[in-house]
Parts: structure tokens; sequence; C-alpha cells
């Protein structure tokens, strides 16, 4: 917030209160300023910037003197910056603004080819809107408001139009001691899903050996890959693998058969697929058997995590079911209801943060320059059709309030790719 006497008070607000945008979308906005006296200034900047960084800490031994040190790995880049003035001329001469309250429209042009928001504590990419009052002879005074991007990946799009699967047959023992074969099938329903659906795994393991086996495990596995560069040593690379979700049979005895049909695996929420240059989000479904003294059979099937929902599987909700978890807007970030789209193959959307995450605290001590206090990116949570309700809705914000509730309704939708 501004340090200044004689401003009472200041605000960004997009149009409709939005906080969540797209690819190639229109942002509009106001800068509120309401002064108590006139006071003089060159100019007022607003500045629409994307941008990432990656970085973490590797301790090492010095080959030298042994001793224990850190090798720091960084990287950053600015994704766009637009800039546009919203009061003032070009000639830098000092003017006076009125006592009184004062609005500035604004609008930006996001690009197309930016990728979705995500907070991390190896890397961050992160989209604001920054207004700049220029005073002469003074300080500039600055207030900053984040916004959220989804990536618009449709999971109704044909490339992934297919059910992955795979099948392995394997016998223990050799020669003579060979056993009858232990054969494994799996595949689910798609390839690609939406946060807060569900995953149908149908999967058939026919252990026609003596040996009992252990669980059938069918995991949904997120993996984090960040690059950053070191002077010294050039590139680098951090991967973290994460279960997300997991479903598990019981242990299959000699002689015995599994069967699933259409098992399901809710998707709790999570970051959307993103490929960019220093951050990937990947996911892939996991099937593993559990071979005691002998090597596992294992399948990985890759799928896309979208912001756009599967249709047939999903259906316009009755009202009951659209406000069920209508929230108050979360204190300090101001996720609220809003239209925004008008196309054709969407409908009502309600967001949500990763389960167990945190909202980041963006004002330092001595510098009030964020608008709200508290930012963290949320992504689309989807709700599966009557009869298969997901029982782990949305979580709720840290620090109060609860997911967002989104109607999909405006004009300036760009086309999905």
């Amino acid at each position: 917030m501004f340090k200044s006497k004689k401003i009472d008070k200041c605000d960004i607000q997009f149009e409709n209160d939005r906080l969540v945008f797209y690819p190639g979308e229109k942002l509009r906005g106001k800068f509120i300023l309401h002064m108590n006296r006139s006071m003089p200034m060159e100019r007022i900047m607003v500045v629409c910037k994307g941008k990432t960084k990656t970085e973490w800490i590797v301790p090492y031994i010095d080959s030298e003197t042994q001793e224990p040190k850190e090798r720091e790995h960084k990287s950053k880049h600015k994704y766009f910056e637009k800039k546009k003035k919203i009061f003032g001329e070009d000639d830098n001469e000092k003017r006076d603004q009125d006592a009184g309250e004062h609005e500035f429209d604004f609008e930006f042009q996001l690009p197309k080819d930016i990728h979705s928001s995500i907070q991390h504590e190896n890397g961050f990419i992160q989209y604001s809107v920054k207004v700049i009052i220029k005073k002469p002879w003074k300080k500039d005074l600055k207030l900053k408001k984040m916004f959220v991007v989804n990536q618009l990946h449709d999971a109704n799009d044909q490339k992934y139009n297919f059910a992955p699967g795979e099948e392995d047959e394997k016998v223990l023992g050799c020669l003579c001691c060979a056993s009858e074969p232990i054969s494994l099938k799996a595949h689910i329903n798609r390839s690609a899903f939406c946060p807060g659906d569900r995953i149908m795994v149908t999967a058939k393991c026919d252990n026609k050996s003596d040996r009992d086996m252990e669980e059938l495990e069918v995991e949904l596995i997120q993996v984090l890959e960040f690059k950053a560069h070191n002077e010294d040593f050039g590139d680098s690379y951090r991967t973290l693998t994460n279960k997300v979700a997991e479903v598990e049979s019981k242990k299959i005895k000699g002689g015995d058969e599994l069967e699933w049909k259409d098992k399901l695996m809710d998707i709790p929420a999570l970051p959307l697929t993103t490929n960019s240059k220093f951050i990937d989000v990947k996911y892939y479904v996991r099937v593993h058997l559990d071979i005691p003294m002998a090597i596992d059979m294992e399948f990985k099937l890759p799928i896309t995590m979208c912001s756009v929902p599967f249709k047939p599987t999903y259906q316009d909700a009755p009202l009951e079911r659209q406000t069920r978890f209508k929230p108050k807007a979360p204190e300090g970030i101001g996720y609220s209801d809003m239209d925004y789209l008008n196309h054709p193959d969407m409908w009502p959307f309600q967001f949500s943060q990763v389960k167990g995450d945190k909202p980041k605290k963006m004002n330092k001590k001595d510098d009030k320059e964020f608008a709200d206090d508290l930012y963290i990116p949320v992504y689309t949570f989807a709700f599966p059709v009557e009869g298969m309700d997901n029982p782990h809705p949305p979580s709720q914000p840290s620090g109060g309030g609860s997911a967002t509730s989104v109607k999909t309704n405006s004009s300036e939708m760009p086309p999905i790719e």
C-alpha cells in the first residue's frame, strides 16, 4: 500500500473481480485512488508482467579443504512486460491531481503462449499488474496485484481421445522350475483429466503361479522438473516426484485372479500440466504389482491435467450442486464469483488451491507494495456427474474462506488450441 499522507485509499481492481485469466485473453481493470488533498505527479504508469524463477541449493564437500559448502542454482526469466500510461503526458511536467476519488481504466492483451501459474519452494511462474505513480523529485509510489493464469488444456481435444493401457506376462524361475505365468493388463478411461475428476481403472491380474503376490497398486504420480543455470557448472536440473492419489487391492494369492472394472481414483486439487523452459509439471498413472523375491511388474500411463473438463463425464449441475461449495472470498486473496467467458463447451467452474498449500505472504516488513498481502495460485476443480461425487471437495484456502465457484460467460474468450 502507498505510504503517503495525501492518499487515504488506493486499490487495483480487475473487471468483475476476476483473478483467474487465460492466455490470449484481455485483462481489464481500474486503478482507484482516493486523495484527501491535491498532489503533484508527473504520470501514472501501469505495468503488466509475467515472470518465472527457479532456485535451489545443493550441499557438497570441497575436494581440497574437505569442508562442507553450498552451491546455488538459480535462473529467472521475464515472459512479457507491457506498460501503459493512464495519467500524464510525455513531457514529464508535473501536474496537480485534485483531491477526491479518481478511477483510471487499463487494458492489456495477454500473450497466447504463457504458462499456468505455479508456486513452489524451488520455483514459480507469476503474473502481476503494478501501478507506479511518478512524483517529481520524490520516490515513486508503487502498488502491485497478482493474478492467476490457467492454461487452456481441453480434455475434449481429439488428441486425448484414447485409453492408455499396457499388458505384460511374467514367469517366475526358469527351465524345469519355471512357474505358471503371471499376467497383468491395465488401462484407464482417458488420457486427459481435470483436478476433481475421477480416473476409472480397469485391470486384471491372473496369478497362475503358486506364489502369493502383494497388492496391486495404482497411483497418480506428479513429476515436477526445475531447470536452473550456474555460471561455473552450466545447466542443472531438479526433479521431484510426488504420489498424489492411489488405490490398491488386497494380496493376490497363488492361483487367484483379481479383476477391476472402472475402479475409481479421485484426483485432488492439483497444478495443471505445464511445459515451460524452466518448470515442467507432468503426470502419469503408475500400475504396480509387487512380486516377492522377483522383479515387479510396472506400467506408466502418461496423462494430461487439463483446465477444461471432459464434457461427457460432466453435466450442467442443478442449482443446488452449483452452489454447494459457494464461497466467501478467501481472506487476503479475493477470489469471487464472476462472469468471464463465453465458450459453448464450458460451464460453471470452481477453482481450488492445491490441498495443503498455504498462501505466500507477499509484503515485506518495510515494503508494503502488494495490494493483497497473501497470494496462492488456484486451478480448475471439476465435479463428476450425479452419482460420482468426489468425496474430496476443493480445499479451503488457509486463513479463511473457501474455494471459488465461477460461472463461465463473457465474449472475449480466446479459442482453445
